[in-house]
């Protein structure tokens, strides 16, 4: 029964209730195995408060730890008596807030870059403090957007994606910037290293990328709230990660690699796209300006195929070996499968597809290291 937007199951100690932005979502109650189940791409929050009570108002500790972990965020039944008893595992927390879904975008391009540095200059040594300078450049991203984002209040209770830990009262802002001075302190003595032992230019390249963590979505005019974004992402995972990690190891920069870079940071970039596209209305409420607000969602899809889709037609495997056509075959298939999934999909629905695309930037980083270093013909 439904009565003034509140679906009521018919279980009495449950209580399931559900907000709808747009029309486009209607979840419903499979009562045969307790499931959620939408008809259409959507969000809908679930409270166990009282039918007067408002829908955006935050949720009981417990109950954003349960959604926080989860696998159906966009719905999940509550006990109607439960209280605020429920142990909270601070590690399980700071793994939540740290995002490693994200981590395959940041190793990618990292990985490429080695694979393209000329025999001879190589070192394992290297290499590895450029992954672990990448992997921590990237936690202190996702840090600092569950802190700023949560200072400012573009993070509200209605909020689509993952819980942010601090919207959530899950963490406290002291331990946020504590979380964060710890990741880009890894990142600056790795980076250190890595610049001393190798180009001059790494000064420049590093100063430039710990400004873009910190200005993404803090200071007074966060970049992000002025459509640049996608921009920063490619410029970062793409050209700054693959060519900052040959100069890194000293080797020459040919055309080839310069092209690799370019393409690697489009996937990427459409991490972002899928991301803006979820929240673009309360991205709009808060002010925060994002393409996707810009372009709107149907123009916001093309530009997801094009930056998934267009790097891999650029890389066709002419003049490889026969065998190269079947690792092209499989990225291009991951790539229409993803814009495929896009497509009927909206809202919270587009949270599995985040970790999809940075699995899909890995698989193309990969491609590209094969396509433009031949190995092992």
């Amino acid at each position: 029964m439904k009565i003034s937007g509140i679906a009521k199951p018919d279980a009495p100690d449950a209580r399931l209730r559900t907000v709808r932005p747009d029309s486009e979502f209607s979840p419903t109650l499979d009562q045969r195995n307790g499931s959620c189940r939408s008809q259409s791409p959507g969000i809908a929050r679930v409270a166990a408060r009282g039918e007067n009570s408002s829908p955006l108002a935050p949720l009981p500790a417990t109950v954003q730890w349960q959604r926080a972990f989860n696998t159906r965020p966009w719905c999940l039944p509550i006990d109607a008596n439960a209280q605020d008893a429920r142990p909270v595992n601070k590690l399980q927390i700071w793994w939540q807030t740290l995002r490693p879904r994200t981590l395959p975008a940041a190793v990618g391009p990292v990985l490429l870059g080695q694979a393209l540095v000329v025999a001879g200059h190589f070192s394992w040594l290297t290499a590895g403090l450029s992954v672990l300078c990448a992997l921590s450049l990237q936690l202190a991203v996702n840090l600092a957007n569950d802190l700023f984002d949560g200072l400012s209040g573009v993070d509200q209770a209605d909020r689509l994606g993952p819980t942010r830990a601090l919207q959530a009262g899950l963490l406290r802002a002291g331990e946020l910037r504590a979380g964060l001075l710890l990741t880009l302190g890894i990142a600056v003595v790795s980076g250190l290293w890595l610049i001393v032992f190798g180009h001059w230019l790494l000064w420049l390249l590093g100063g430039l990328a710990l400004l873009a963590v910190l200005g993404y979505s803090g200071g007074r005019r966060p970049y992000a709230n002025r459509a640049l974004g996608e921009v920063a992402v490619w410029f970062f995972f793409g050209p700054v990660a693959v060519l900052g990690s040959l100069l890194a190891q000293r080797s020459p920069i040919g055309p080839e690699a310069v092209l690799a870079a370019v393409l690697v940071g489009l996937p990427i970039a459409a991490i972002l796209v899928v991301n803006n596209l979820r929240d673009r209305h309360t991205d709009r409420r808060a002010g925060k300006y994002t393409l996707a607000v810009h372009l709107g969602a149907r123009r916001t899809r093309w530009l997801f195929g094009v930056l998934t889709l267009v790097p891999v037609l650029v890389s066709l495997p002419v003049h490889l070996p026969g065998w190269t056509w079947l690792a092209w075959l499989l990225t291009a298939f991951a790539a229409v499968v993803l814009n495929r999934h896009l497509r009927g999909r909206d809202g919270a629905a587009l949270n599995p597809l985040l970790g999809y695309t940075a699995l899909y930037s890995l698989l193309f980083a990969l491609w590209l290291a094969l396509r433009f270093t031949g190995w092992p013909a």
